[in-house]
């Protein structure tokens, strides 16, 4: 059982559709890196695979604002060694709709502007040490 992940976030990256499998009748898989915002921002590799996939990521382009609806999955394998089994995830995209665009989104506030601190003046201190 899979349940569905909703996530908003900034594209990051696109990763290029690469082919899998059978060369006659290949797989076509490609990804985003989903940048989510928080104290610490996490970035998310999100697979889309199949002809609706890619139209997916067709209409997406780095810096736009997206609605993401993924699955998380896990699965687990024999090592080719033969020392025990191994697991890994996924996330697998179904949509994304774009909120905003790259050229929509708005910059980033300026940074303040810090100046330096005059140096000390050796003559204000008082130099009286009680020891």
């Amino acid at each position: 059982m899979s349940d569905f992940v909703t996530r908003t976030g900034k594209v990051y990256s696109i990763i290029p559709v690469t082919a899998k499998g059978n060369p006659d009748n290949p797989f076509l898989s490609g990804a985003i890196v989903l940048e989510v915002p928080g104290k610490y921002a996490d970035f998310l590799t999100i697979e889309f695979g199949g002809d609706s996939g890619i139209n997916t990521l067709n209409s997406i382009n780095e810096g736009d604002e997206v609605e993401v609806k993924f699955s998380l999955r896990g699965r687990k394998y024999n090592k080719k060694d033969g020392s025990g089994e191994g697991f890994f995830n996924s996330l697998s995209g179904f949509a994304a709709k774009v909120v905003g665009s790259a050229a929509t989104t708005t910059p980033p506030a300026p940074q303040q502007e810090y100046r330096q601190a005059p140096a000390p003046n050796p003559q204000a201190f008082d130099d009286d040490l009680p020891f």
